[in-house]
């Protein structure tokens, strides 16, 4: 049921704003992590996570503000999906064929990436099929390839997912996962959605350090943060 329900507002949220500005809450998961397991849980957690749990409110906060992402157009070209797509099967390719070589370390962080990946695209897929059912209908958009795409690459992230959990350590593929995802979100944002930050070297340079701060405060609060749910 929760799952569903996130998938709802996910979609109004991807229908209504730029893929851009959705996406990178999503790092704020681990943080809601942290509060559900201090007041809910009632398990201590230590200082530096929650210090790691302020930078990433105020970093995401600060991105948000200064890159300012424009909604972009809800107008894309089959073409332009079709090499996004190919390329980036290219690249899921090219991460399962190092998860077979190495440590489960860099399997779990090659199938985090993985699942990053296919849900970054999956939101994508989000974006255009709620744009599909709101010009031809729910029975409509039955006739075009968005719904089934997303169904498919859906069903390819939750595999990606479990392989992750399975072949290593959480402590590597969760930040590969919260971290990845965003970052190619905005990619795709961008290629096929024509999103844009706001414009200016200065904007582009602070809004580029801001999401790469983003990104380590991350990690930093997923190493912080113990991994059992033990009280």
């Amino acid at each position: 049921m929760a799952l569903f329900g996130s998938l709802i507002f996910q979609s109004v949220a991807l229908h209504f704003g730029p893929l851009s500005l959705v996406q990178p809450f999503l790092i704020t998961e681990v943080l809601m992590a942290l509060v559900l397991r201090q007041f809910w849980r009632h398990q201590s957690l230590p200082s530096r996570a929650w210090t790691a749990g302020v930078v990433v409110v105020v970093t995401l906060t600060a991105f948000l503000l200064v890159s300012a992402p424009s909604a972009g157009s809800t107008h894309t070209s089959l073409p332009t999906w079709g090499w996004v797509m190919g390329v980036t099967l290219v690249v899921l390719a090219l991460l399962a064929a190092v998860s077979h070589r190495g440590s489960s370390r860099l399997r779990a962080g090659s199938w985090g990436s993985i699942t990053a990946v296919l849900w970054a695209l999956e939101a994508a897929l989000i974006k255009e099929t709620t744009d599909s059912l709101a010009t031809f209908g729910l029975i409509g958009s039955l006739h075009h390839w968005p719904v089934y795409a997303f169904v498919l690459i859906g069903v390819a992230g939750l595999g990606a997912e479990q392989t992750a959990l399975f072949v290593g350590p959480l402590a590597v593929s969760q930040p590969c996962i919260v971290i990845v995802d965003p970052l190619a979100s905005i990619l795709f944002g961008a290629l096929l959605f024509h999103e844009r930050w706001r414009a200016g070297v200065g904007a582009v340079s602070l809004s580029v350090l801001l999401l790469l701060g983003l990104c380590v405060s991350a990690y930093q609060l997923m190493v912080a943060t113990p991994d059992g749910m033990d009280a």
